[in-house]
């Protein structure tokens, strides 16, 4: 069962509030149903998931979705316990948002989107107790 409770924290930032139950025995499956959990809140919050789990020979992009006018790269950090959001986001070092930027423009070129502008977000899933929040960090380039 999913129960969404949304409001709006910073500007750019959506903090969202979930009872859904995320097993957190292995961190392998702890990110899979991070990315689950950041799939269905983006939906919800009009993106349009084109992909997920994008891979090209230089990495792989989480999430790729349209929102808006643009064509947005989504990296998905999951974390558990205390603190689990912030530890997530200090987890987005300038190599990796270049990293995600170079993705963002590889995809971009190999599709038929070149109308849409190029951006970067981040949605930083934290797990307590079994229950989930989420903050989307919306193009963290600008940051």
């Amino acid at each position: 069962m999913i129960d969404f409770i949304f409001s709006l924290a910073l500007t750019n930032v959506i903090r969202v509030q979930s009872t859904i139950c995320i097993l957190e025995d292995k961190d392998h499956m702890l990110g899979k149903a991070g990315e689950d959990y950041a799939a269905a809140y983006l939906e919800l919050n009009d993106y349009s998931i084109l992909e997920r789990n994008w891979r090209c020979t230089l990495g792989e992009a989480d999430i790729i979705a349209i929102h808006q006018d643009d064509l947005v790269v989504v990296e998905v950090k999951t974390r558990h316990g205390k603190d689990a959001e912030e530890k997530a986001i200090q987890a987005i070092t300038p190599s990796k948002k270049q990293k995600l930027f170079v993705l963002a423009e590889v995809y971009h070129a190999q599709s038929d989107l070149a109308h849409l502008g190029i951006r970067v977000d981040v949605v930083a899933v934290g797990v307590i107790d079994g229950s989930a929040t989420c903050e989307l960090y919306q193009d963290i380039l600008a940051w």
